[in-house]
């Protein structure tokens, strides 16, 4: 604990303002934990739980966190909220909530239909998109009923709405903390998210239609290989691929962006923008060439990042099945 301080959690869905809460916890000095990744590749410090999650398992794997940290918000928490309060007596507990229809906007437009499954544990299916109402109604009765457990406990419970009203008086009042003498935080605002794509889409289109070593036109005819032939990007980018699967970490999603950027579905823009990353890959004269060894692959690999960063989105399961069936199989 930090001064004697009872631990705190923020138990409120994700997209409630958690990041601004943790902010807030930062300022008033507390020693946090935002979130823990759980089963994400991409996340180096992310812990690995056998599937299916269960509450159980979950407990067992982020318990040492909750026993070295004092104040936590963002997922596992919300779904722990009775075992932390059963293992911690004497803690405090935040609901961050937010109107149900702007709630879902926000995790369609942070989700989509990416599968996880950490929202396979929560909401019952991997992904969002396309199961909006099972997610509201799960976020709707997740708010019920950690009003109902506090009921009778009302001095451990703060409800608080804080994208709407974001103020300092309600939470240190709670916390029984000074009122710092800074703006209440805003942390991971989508307007903030979107400026930052923005810019690096910016930076980003630059290095690659600068760089591209096929008219535009040309890339714009990728299509799915068949016996009487293929494009020539296709034949390059499997000649590659094959040859450095093995090698180099990022082949799986480079083939994963090949058969989204031919999948009928995947909408003209986001198209063009991986054709032009596996354009960037597939060609033989880059920024930094790929035979310098420990470097080659860096500027590739900063490319194919950014597609991903940009059209994750649009990459689905079956996509990476595909890639991981071409490549390894």
């Amino acid at each position: 604990m930090s001064g004697g301080r009872p631990k705190v959690f923020g138990i409120g869905f994700q997209k409630t303002g958690t990041s601004s809460l943790d902010a807030a916890f930062r300022i008033l000095g507390y020693d946090t934990d935002k979130g823990v990744f759980i089963n994400v590749s991409a996340k180096k410090q992310s812990l690995w739980i056998e599937p299916p999650l269960t509450a159980g398992k979950v407990l067992a794997a982020v318990l040492p966190i909750a026993e070295r940290r004092d104040a936590f918000s963002d997922n596992p928490w919300p779904l722990l909220f009775r075992k932390m309060d059963a293992r911690f007596p004497g803690s405090k507990f935040v609901l961050t909530v937010r109107e149900p229809q702007d709630w879902i906007a926000s995790m369609v437009r942070h989700f989509g239909d990416n599968p996880s499954e950490m929202l396979r544990w929560i909401y019952g299916v991997r992904s969002v998109r396309g199961n909006e109402a099972r997610c509201v109604d799960v976020y709707e009765a997740h708010n019920a009923a950690v009003r109902a457990y506090f009921a009778a406990r009302p001095g451990d419970l703060l409800q608080i709405d804080i994208l709407s009203k974001p103020d300092w008086a309600g939470l240190c009042a709670f916390l029984e903390q000074p009122v710092p003498d800074v703006a209440f935080p805003h942390e991971n605002a989508a307007e903030r998210r979107e400026q930052a794509r923005r810019a690096w889409w910016t930076k980003v289109k630059r290095r690659l239609w600068d760089s591209a070593p096929l008219p535009a036109a040309t890339m714009l005819q990728i299509r799915a290989a068949s016996p009487q032939g293929e494009c020539a990007l296709s034949r390059v980018l499997w000649r590659k691929l094959l040859r450095l699967a093995a090698t180099v970490p990022f082949a799986r999603d480079l083939a994963a962006m090949y058969y989204c950027a031919l999948d009928r579905d995947t909408p003209m823009q986001a198209k063009v923008v991986l054709v032009a990353a596996l354009g960037y890959f597939a060609m033989p004269i880059d920024l930094i060439p790929d035979f310098i060894a420990g470097i080659g692959f860096v500027d590739d690999f900063v490319v194919v990042s950014a597609a991903l960063w940009f059209m994750s989105r649009y990459i689905g399961a079956s996509h990476r099945e595909r890639a991981t069936a071409s490549l390894f199989s």
